[in-house]
Order: structure tokens, then C-alpha cells, then sequence
């Protein structure tokens, strides 16, 4: 009885290949990075637009801060979105985080100065940063975790280092990013609009993510949701496969 249920609950999972999970759970959270670390490359243009003052040390340290403040979440938005994982599964969750962390990068890109709403403008801010940083925190821990579910026992600790990777990745294309958009425009355009172009970039790159990572949930779903090949339990089943037998390999197939 044992055996028969094993053999069920294997029948009923998905399974993928590891380099495809791999490569899904690494190219979602190297965007998630990218994100991240667009605010800190470019903290400088977005100090004196956000946090003016008369003192440029402190309006600089101000815009570090809400930098900080991303980072301080992380472990709560991993707290969070590691147990929503359990409960609807990681494949749901990665298009929350990626998708909080897309949204909130955008209204980064369009939100108003502190000239334009005074003091709104750096609260909301900060609150956006405290977003990214939940969906981070969420991200990175499901991506290892999803990766760790999928690899061998006696190899899961080079498989889940890919994952490491991706916070250098990400912030490495984050330069290449700003570095590309700072040698084709001139320095007194990309000052007053630092944050635009990159993260009008980055929600594309988060869309495109997401609808990619949907189909996939949603096989897995259909997966999941449809009923496993029982044994044989009598002689009316083998004569019912058999005239079924084409129109079941076609759909295997």
C-alpha cells in the first residue's frame, strides 16, 4: 500500500530537468537584482532629486539610507513568500516576487520629485524601496530553495551555488544598463532623468519574465489537477486503455 502511494504522488508531480530549473530559477532572481542594485548605482543622481539639502553629505547619506531599507526587509520578505511557496507553490510565488519587484521599479522610474509633491515624494519612495526589498528577500531564498527541491541529494550544494551567482550577475548588468544609456546621452540629460531609461528597461524585462514563467505554472497546474494512470484492478480496464490507446500517447506526447 506504501509503494502503490509513493508511486501515485510521483506520478502526479511535475518534473522538469535540472538545467531548465536552474536556468528559470537564476534568470528571475538576476532580474530581482538587476532592480535592486539600479537604486544603489545610481544613489547619487537620485540624492539631490528626492533628499535636497543644503548639506550634500547629508542628502546623499538619506538616499543610502532608503537603500538600507531594501536590505533590512529581505529577510522578512523571505520569511513570507518561503511559506506561501509551501502552501501555493514556488512557481506562483517567483511571478509575485518578480512582479512586486517590476511594479515597484516602475513607480520608482515615474514617481515625482520632492519639488513637484515635497515631502510625499521620499516617503513613497522608501515604501517602494521597502517593496523591492520584501520581493528580494523572496525571490533569492525560493530560487535556492526551488533548485535545492530539484537536485540530487549528494549535489545540492553546487547545484543551489548558481544561485549565488546571480547577485553579481545582476549587478553587473545593472552597470552595463546605466553605463549604455550615460555614453548615448549627454550628462546634463541623464542627471535629470537618472532612474527612466533603465527601469522603463527593467519592466520590460520584468514582463517579459512573468509571462514566460506563467505557461509554465499553469502546465504544471494541469499536471497536478489531472488524474494519474491507475493499475489495472480488472478486465475492463485493459479492454478500455486499449481502445483508447492512440488519443492517450498523442496527449503524452
Amino acid at each position: 500500500m506504501a509503494t502503490r502511494t509513493a508511486t501515485a504522488v510521483t506520478a502526479t508531480r511535475p518534473t522538469y530537468g535540472l538545467p531548465f530549473v536552474i536556468t528559470a530559477a537564476s534568470a528571475g532572481t538576476i532580474i530581482e537584482w538587476y532592480d535592486f542594485y539600479l537604486y544603489a548605482t545610481l544613489t547619487p543622481f537620485l540624492a539631490p532629486i528626492f533628499f535636497p539639502s543644503d548639506n550634500p553629505t547629508a542628502s546623499a547619506l538619506s538616499a543610502f539610507a532608503a537603500y538600507a531599507a531594501g536590505f533590512l526587509v529581505r529577510p522578512f520578505g523571505a520569511v513570507v513568500f518561503g511559506a506561501l511557496g509551501d502552501i501555493i507553490g514556488r512557481k506562483y510565488t517567483f511571478l509575485v516576487t518578480i512582479s512586486v519587484m517590476g511594479i515597484a521599479t516602475v513607480l520608482v522610474g515615474v514617481l515625482p520629485t520632492y519639488a513637484q509633491i515635497g515631502v510625499i515624494a521620499p516617503v513613497v519612495l522608501v515604501l517602494l524601496r521597502l517593496a523591492q526589498g520584501l520581493a528580494l528577500g523572496g525571490e533569492y531564498g525560493g530560487a535556492a530553495i526551488y533548485v535545492a527541491e530539484h537536485a540530487p541529494d549528494n549535489k545540492r550544494g553546487l547545484y543551489t551555488s548558481w544561485i549565488q551567482t546571480t547577485a553579481t550577475v545582476g549587478f553587473f548588468l545593472a552597470l552595463a544598463i546605466i553605463l549604455f544609456f550615460r555614453l548615448n546621452m549627454s550628462a546634463p540629460d541623464f542627471a535629470a532623468i537618472p532612474s527612466g531609461s533603465p527601469r522603463s528597461l527593467s519592466s520590460s524585462r520584468c514582463t517579459s519574465a512573468s509571462s514566460s514563467r506563467r505557461p509554465r505554472c499553469l502546465r504544471a497546474s494541469r499536471k497536478r489537477s489531472s488524474p494519474s494512470p491507475a493499475p489495472a484492478t480488472g478486465p475492463a480496464r485493459p479492454s478500455a486503455a486499449a481502445r483508447s490507446g492512440p488519443s492517450s500517447s498523442s496527449c503524452s506526447a
